[in-house]
């Protein structure tokens, strides 16, 4: 249950009611955390779809 109702869960700064649980500094900060897992996995998945060299 929230206790601090008007706080942000990732921080603690204060928040505007209605603003939601999160700052737009954490925000920003976690989309851009997801965005680099997205292309990471991205670039992982491509890498195991090539087929590798040879090497002879």
């Amino acid at each position: 249950m929230r206790t601090n109702w008007y706080h942000c869960d990732i921080c603690g700064c204060y928040l505007d009611p209605n603003e939601g649980f999160r700052c737009d500094e954490c925000r920003s900060k976690l989309q851009h955390r997801e965005n680099a897992a997205k292309r990471f996995l991205s670039t992982v998945s491509e890498s195991l779809d090539e087929p590798e060299a040879e090497v002879s």
